[in-house]
C-alpha cells in the first residue's frame, strides 16, 4: 500500500512530536501506531505562543529522523518529497498564510486547532479547497477515541463534557485551547463559555438553529471550562435505557 508523505508546517505544539510517534511507530505502544502515512519533513517557524517549547520539539522530530527545512515552500519542490502537510502552527491567524500556497498547489491539508481565528480566513481556506478540488480538514482527535467511538449506548438526551481551556491573546476569546473541545458529536452541540452575553450568543447562533432545522435533534452539549487547576478531557452522556 502506498505510503502517504507528510510534511509538519508549523513546530511550537506537542502535537506535532505525539503525532509523529504514531505515524513512525516510535516510543508509543503498538496499540497507537497508525498507518498508511510518515512524517519526512518538517519547517519549525517561529512562535508567539510558545517560543521557549519550539527547540525541543524540533529536536525530538530530528531524532526520529525527520528532516528539518529552511522553508515551507521546500516541501512544493520536486525535491520536497510531501505528498500532504499538517499545518501545526499554535497561533490560529497564521493558518490562512501557511495553508493557501499549498491547497492552490493541489495539496492535501491538515489544520490542528483552531482552524482559523475569523470567519475571512476559514472562508478563504475552504473556498481554496474546494475550487482547486482539494481534501482540507480539521479536527479533534478526541472525537475519534475509542473511549467515544466505542460508546454503545440508548438514545443520547444530552452530555456533560469537562476539558483544560487556557487562553491566549494570539487566539483570543474561544479560540486557544477552548477549541480543544470535547468532540462528543451527539444530536446537537454547544460551547457553553460562560453564563452572560457569549453564551448566550451561542445558544441563539448554535442550538436554536439546530433544532429549528432538524427537530429530531433532540439533545445538546455542553462544555465546562476548567481555567484552574487540573482536569482531564471526561464526559458524561444523558441517555435513555433500552
Amino acid at each position: 500500500m502506498p505510503v502517504l508523505r507528510l510534511g509538519i508546517v508549523g513546530c511550537d505544539t506537542s502535537h506535532v512530536v505525539e503525532f509523529s510517534k504514531r505515524l513512525l511507530h516510535r516510543d508509543i505502544a503498538q496499540e497507537q501506531w497508525v498507518d498508511g502515512a510518515t512524517v519526512v519533513a518538517a519547517w519549525p517557524g517561529a512562535s508567539a505562543i510558545a517560543a521557549d517549547r519550539l527547540p525541543g520539539f524540533v529536536a525530538q522530530l530530528r531524532a526520529y529522523g525527520v528532516r528539518v527545512v529552511d522553508r515551507p515552500e521546500e516541501f512544493l519542490t520536486g525535491g520536497g518529497g510531501c505528498d500532504a502537510v499538517l499545518v501545526e502552527a499554535q497561533e490560529g491567524g497564521l493558518h490562512r498564510g501557511l495553508a493557501i500556497p499549498f491547497l492552490e498547489a493541489g495539496m492535501p491539508v491538515f489544520i490542528d486547532k483552531p482552524f482559523a481565528c475569523s470567519m475571512a480566513d476559514a472562508a478563504a481556506m475552504v473556498e481554496t479547497a474546494a475550487r482547486r478540488g482539494v481534501p482540507l480538514l480539521s479536527a479533534s482527535s478526541l472525537r475519534f477515541a475509542r473511549e467515544v467511538t466505542g460508546l454503545r449506548i440508548g438514545p443520547v438526551l444530552g452530555a456533560h463534557a469537562f476539558a483544560p481551556a487556557a487562553l491566549h491573546p494570539r487566539n483570543p476569546g474561544l479560540f486557544h485551547y477552548y477549541a480543544k473541545r470535547l468532540h462528543l458529536r451527539f444530536h446537537a452541540e454547544t460551547q457553553a463559555f460562560e453564563a452572560g452575553p457569549v453564551r448566550g450568543q451561542i445558544m441563539a447562533r448554535v442550538v436554536e438553529p439546530e433544532l429549528a432545522r432538524d427537530p429530531e435533534r433532540k439533545g445538546f452539549g455542553v462544555l465546562i471550562r476548567v481555567r484552574t487547576g487540573s482536569e482531564p478531557f471526561t464526559g458524561r452522556v444523558l441517555t435513555r435505557s433500552a
